[in-house]
């Protein structure tokens, strides 16, 4: 089990095989500066949710520690 802050997670792949393809399954990579992370064999579609929600909830926390206080 591994635990990766948003804000340390760089890129997000969602990569899948040939076999992988028929089953409509994939695995999404988690890149950071120290490495990887890959959640192996998940259904495709929902792939694709965990790809979106984890850019929105980096974008956002992106936003939260770049705001200027006057």
């Amino acid at each position: 089990t591994n635990i990766i802050p948003f804000f340390r997670i760089q890129n997000i792949d969602i990569s899948e095989g040939f076999i992988m393809r028929k089953y409509q399954l994939a695995t999404v990579t988690l890149s950071t500066a120290g490495g990887n992370s890959e959640l192996l064999l998940i259904n495709k579609e929902k792939a694709e949710e965990i790809k979106h929600l984890i850019k929105e909830r980096r974008n956002s926390e992106n936003l939260n520690q770049n705001d200027v206080k006057l």
